[in-house]
């Protein structure tokens, strides 16, 4: 069976008329969006760097594979200050200005929400996100998903840890929970301590 398979897409293929068809040709230009200033910065200015990395390889890869005809470039990074209105005032010049095709950023949950609402989506621009809240996905509600969040939402991430302690210490041990005040401290911590007094377990001190 395979080999008559094989030769019937050998006879098609010798069959069918010869298309020159030209190579594509285009310019993918990426943006990052990140707290570059102030109290994001550390994390910020890492993420920055990562994008660029990552941009390169991409751009050397396709050299090595000879797609000269396919160029990817860092356009701009833009400082979101970890600041929602100031981040959709840098994705409005990554977009209106440089043109971006993907926005690379926020890692804050509510800057990329403000941003992918405002901006992104609305250009039908590609956004990455290192943001965990489980309601960023949700914001895709057109035919194809613009915004992507590798990283693993809360939801999921407070499971998995409630698991990973369980088989650790026991699904009924006792444990204290302290979390820091912030959108993803709160949502980490409260989906947790679902997830580990369901299996058994119990928080004598839950601290935010």
């Amino acid at each position: 069976m395979k080999t008559r398979i094989i030769a019937a897409l050998l006879l098609v293929a010798f069959a069918a008329p010869a298309v020159a068809a030209d190579p594509p040709s285009f310019t993918l230009r990426y943006g990052v969006l990140a707290g570059l200033t102030g109290d994001a910065a550390p994390s910020g200015q890492g993420w920055n760097e990562a994008a660029r990395l990552g941009i390169d390889y991409i751009a050397q890869t396709l050299k090595t594979l000879g797609l000269n005809n396919i160029q990817v470039v860092l356009a701009d990074s833009q400082d979101s200050q970890g600041n929602p209105q100031a981040g959709v005032e840098a994705a409005q010049k990554l977009v209106q200005i440089d043109h971006v095709n993907v926005i690379v950023g926020d890692f804050y949950s509510s800057v990329t929400t403000a941003a992918a609402t405002a901006v992104a989506i609305p250009n039908q621009v590609l956004m990455f996100t290192g943001g965990t809240s489980p309601a960023l996905t949700r914001l895709n509600t057109g035919p194809v998903p613009l915004l992507w969040q590798p990283v693993a939402a809360d939801d999921l991430q407070g499971r998995v840890l409630a698991n990973i302690i369980g088989d650790a210490l026991g699904k009924t041990a006792k444990l204290n929970v302290a979390a820091r005040n912030d959108a993803y401290g709160t949502n980490l911590s409260a989906v947790f301590k679902q997830a580990w007094t369901q299996a058994g377990g119990s928080i004598p001190k839950f601290i935010i």
